[in-house]
């Protein structure tokens, strides 16, 4: 399974655009499964085609519209990013009477236009795909536990996960490069510790 780590010390803490080409590559069986029957998935319930669904989160990945925390495995972050895509899409589409009227979004990600869904997700997929989510809850919600006593730990994880740069995220907690190091290093250690093998099942 492609996976993700912790930046050391002087590492961006964002993923690079080398590395998310290489994590494409090393993209296991199971890993394409995963992210088809998501995108699918996704694709359903805002009547847009998963495989472009998918090729858009892969596009934005690659241009830097959206970024991968070091610390988030690859295959969960583009499926988060499918799943805002939907999100978009399905908004922009209930505020806009005419795309509702002609069945045509032109907002969604690509421009391509919205067709109603051909295949529904079969139990069995559907399974998988909430098992994704519910585990992604999880283990947020595991990862703001271990951290629930550590202010500038959570100030971190929390600036990361919407994408802020380290420095964004120095100046919205006031903290110095010298303590946003430390605190880093203390996230990492407690994360090895508590997930060896990685963040991925």
């Amino acid at each position: 399974m492609a996976k993700s780590r912790l930046s050391s010390p002087g590492e961006p803490d964002f993923l690079s655009v080398t590395d998310l080409r290489t994590a494409f590559e090393s993209f296991e069986a199971a890993d394409n499964l995963r992210l088809e029957k998501a995108g699918r998935y996704l694709g359903w319930k805002c009547q847009t085609d998963g495989g472009e669904l998918l090729g858009e989160a892969v596009m934005r990945a690659l241009n830097g519209d959206r970024r991968c925390p070091r610390h988030l495995a690859v295959v969960p972050f583009l499926i988060g990013v499918m799943k805002s895509l939907a999100s978009e899409i399905i908004a922009k589409r209930n505020s806009d009477p005419l795309a509702k009227r002609i069945g045509d979004d032109p907002h969604s990600p690509s421009g391509f236009l919205a067709s109603s869904p051909t295949d529904e997700l079969n139990p069995e997929e559907a399974l998988m795909v909430r098992q994704e989510e519910e585990y992604m809850e999880t283990l947020v919600a595991e990862i703001e536990a271990l951290f629930a006593n550590d202010e500038q730990a959570q100030l971190i994880l929390d600036g990361a996960m919407n994408e802020l740069s380290a420095e964004e995220i120095r100046e919205s907690g006031a903290l110095d490069r010298s303590t946003y190091n430390t605190a880093r290093k203390r996230i990492r250690r407690r994360i090895d510790k508590k997930y060896p093998n990685g963040w991925d099942r």
